[in-house]
């Protein structure tokens, strides 16, 4: 039988890892996570999309109308649900204005 994967582990286990070094089997924020696959959240996603069909920066900042695909909080909502479904705190971003954002930590 082998070892843990752990460099330096003696522990015999089946495969991976001894039960402890095994690694939780979801993220730490799965609960938070499991939000984006709710009815709420698809219903609002549709509301802003209706409401702003494009991108909020792409229009104010540089008066262009491109396509929002990406609904992006505003205010980062760190878990905090009454953030999360608040629709003053959503806008529409391009793919592009959406992933500088987030690239940013924002």
């Amino acid at each position: 039988m082998p070892t843990c994967l752990v460099h330096g582990c003696p522990t015999r286990v089946p495969r991976g890892y001894c039960p402890a070094h095994k690694r939780p089997d979801v993220r730490p924020n799965a609960d938070v996570r499991a939000w984006y696959h709710t009815p709420a959240w698809e219903a609002l996603k549709r509301q802003v999309r209706a409401e702003e069909p494009c991108c909020r920066q792409c229009w104010t900042e540089e008066d262009r109308a491109v396509a929002g695909t990406q609904t992006d909080h505003i205010v980062p909502h760190r878990g905090v649900r009454s953030l999360f479904f608040d629709r003053s705190n959503l806008q529409n971003l391009c793919e592009s204005h959406h992933g500088m954002k987030t690239r940013r930590g924002e």
